[in-house]
C-alpha cells in the first residue's frame, strides 16, 4: 500500500493533535497539585505546558501545509 507523501502530513497532523489534547488532559488532572512538578510558577511546569501547546501548533502548520500541497499539486516526471 503506497501512501502519497501529502497524506502522510495529515496522518501525523491528526497525531500531533491529538497527543496536544492526551498530553494536556494529562497535565490538567494534577494542575490543582502546588507540590506537582515544583509549583505552578515553576520553570519546568511552564516548559511542560509549552511543550503541550507546541503540539498542537505543530499539527496545525501539518495540516495547513496538506492543504497547500493538496490545492498546488506537482507533475509527476
Amino acid at each position: 500500500m503506497k501512501i502519497p507523501p501529502c497524506q502522510i502530513n495529515l496522518i501525523l497532523a491528526w497525531l500531533w493533535i491529538l497527543l496536544s489534547f492526551v498530553s494536556g488532559m494529562a497535565l490538567g488532572l494534577f494542575f490543582h497539585d502546588e507540590k506537582g512538578l515544583s509549583g505552578y510558577a515553576s520553570f519546568k511546569r511552564r516548559m511542560y505546558r509549552l511543550g503541550h501547546i507546541s503540539f498542537f501548533g505543530l499539527g496545525a502548520v501539518n495540516v495547513l501545509f496538506y492543504f497547500t500541497l493538496k490545492n498546488f499539486p506537482i507533475a509527476d516526471p
